[in-house]
């Protein structure tokens, strides 16, 4: 069933992601999952780090209740969480054990006086990392000698526990296997239900198909078609990937 969306929660407005393209007008609803769509390079990438703070803003995002974050804005304080595309390089830290990729974003609320507080930390973990069924051996291993799927999860769950009112996920099944798809699947449809506002780029059409409440689909670096789910179709969408105006655009 298709979810309407509550409140706007964040809004970009004349947000321009290369040189010459059309500025993006979009607003993010609590309550919802937006896809990102597009050919590979038709900015849709930049939309989603820009979104996520990795990017300089060229552009206006608004918070509800009026907050204009800057170009470096302080995005996971204003509430936003982002989960990179590439794990290996830009999601763990290789070389710190599970426990401490979990814990690394989130330090000042699990410590005290200082030192990582055992008991914050286990209720974190109860909380955001165990509901992903995440499959190790110990907390202190290298998250290296996880799997790709479960490296994954923690850095999902990593990002939850900064308890975000928006995230955004950069292509996050890219590379698992089908119960880690499954189980991500689940939680994001979870985090809609109770009132997150969902971004997710996927290049897997039919995931977006599958989760997404609306998709706005990227071409030229701007905003070439946003259909929602009665509207969107795996042809509609391959369609405006290559220009084709799907007729009539949601709101």
């Amino acid at each position: 069933t298709a979810r309407t969306g509550g409140a706007v929660l964040v809004e970009v407005a004349g947000l321009v992601l290369a040189p010459g393209a059309a500025p993006v007008d979009l607003a993010v609803r609590s309550g919802e999952i937006l896809g990102l769509a597009g050919l590979e390079g038709q900015g849709q990438d930049p939309f989603a780090r820009t979104l996520g703070g990795l990017l300089p803003s060229h552009g206006a995002i608004r918070l509800a209740g009026g907050t204009t974050l800057g170009p470096r804005g302080d995005f996971s304080r204003a509430g936003i969480a982002y989960v990179p595309r590439e794990r290996k390089r830009e999601g763990i830290f290789a070389p710190l054990s599970i426990q401490d990729n979990f814990a690394v974003s989130t330090l000042g609320r699990l410590s005290r006086m200082g030192l990582l507080d055992g008991g914050r930390m286990q209720a974190a973990r109860a909380r955001h990392l165990d509901p992903l069924r995440v499959k190790f051996g110990r907390l202190g291993d290298a998250i290296s000698t996880l799997s790709g799927g479960n490296q994954q999860k923690v850095v999902i769950a990593r990002n939850l526990a900064l308890e975000p009112r928006l995230l955004v996920l950069n292509d996050p099944t890219r590379g698992v296997d089908l119960a880690t798809k499954q189980d991500i699947y689940a939680l994001l449809r979870d985090l809609a239900d109770k009132g997150a506002a969902i971004v997710l780029l996927s290049t897997e059409l039919e995931e977006l198909l599958a989760l997404a409440d609306r998709i706005a689909v990227f071409r030229d670096h701007g905003l070439f078609a946003l259909l929602d789910r009665r509207a969107a179709d795996r042809e509609r969408v391959i369609a405006a990937m290559f220009g084709q105006a799907p007729g009539q655009v949601a709101a």
